[in-house]
C-alpha cells in the first residue's frame, strides 16, 4: 500500500520519497557542494589590483571624501585594506556610517566601477517628522519679526512727524 515516487532537489540530486496518505518520510543524501561555506564567507574571492587612478590605499580614500583619509592609519597595505571586514574596521574605532560607506565604494572598485564623492544628504527642516513643528515655528518667529520691524518703522515715521496717540 506504500506509493514510491521520485523527486528532484532544487540542485538537481535525486531523492527518494516515500510515501503515505498522512506520513511522507524523505531520504536524504550527503550534501554535494563541500566548497559553498568558503565562497560565502569570502575565503575564495581576489582582491583588486591597484590602478594608476588609485594606486595605493590613501589616495582611494581621498578620492571617495567624506573625511576618510583620516582613518588610513588603521590600514596596513592594499590587501589589508581590501580585505578587511566590517567587524574588523569596528575594532579600530571607525563609525558604522563610515565603514559602511569605505565598504560600498570598496565594493563598487572590485566590480570595476569608478569610485567618487557621494557628499552626505541634508535634512530639510530637521526631517520628516519634524518638518510642520519646524516650519510651524520658523514662519511664527518671521511673522513676530516682521510686525516687530512694521511697529519700529511706524514709530519712526509717528516720530519724524511729532504724532502722538
Amino acid at each position: 500500500m506504500f506509493s514510491k515516487r521520485l523527486a528532484l532537489s532544487l540542485n538537481n540530486a535525486s531523492r527518494l520519497i516515500v510515501g503515505r496518505p498522512s506520513v511522507t518520510l524523505l531520504l536524504s543524501q550527503q550534501r554535494a557542494f563541500t566548497t559553498s561555506s568558503i565562497v560565502f564567507k569570502g575565503g575564495l574571492t581576489s582582491v583588486p589590483q591597484p590602478t594608476s587612478e588609485y594606486p595605493d590605499f590613501e589616495t582611494f580614500l581621498r578620492k571617495i571624501g567624506r573625511d576618510a583619509h583620516d582613518t588610513a592609519d588603521t590600514f596596513e597595505s592594499w590587501d589589508h585594506f581590501m580585505t578587511i571586514t566590517s567587524a574588523e574596521m569596528k575594532e579600530k574605532g571607525i563609525d558604522t556610517r563610515l565603514r559602511r560607506y569605505i565598504i560600498d565604494n570598496r565594493f563598487k572598485f572590485s566590480q570595476g566601477e569608478t569610485p567618487k564623492e557621494i557628499k552626505r544628504g541634508k535634512k530639510s527642516w530637521g526631517g520628516e517628522r519634524k518638518r510642520k513643528e519646524n516650519m510651524s515655528v520658523f514662519l511664527r518667529t518671521q511673522r513676530n519679526q516682521h510686525r516687530s520691524k512694521m511697529e519700529e518703522n511706524k514709530k519712526a515715521i509717528d516720530a519724524k512727524l511729532n504724532i502722538e496717540y
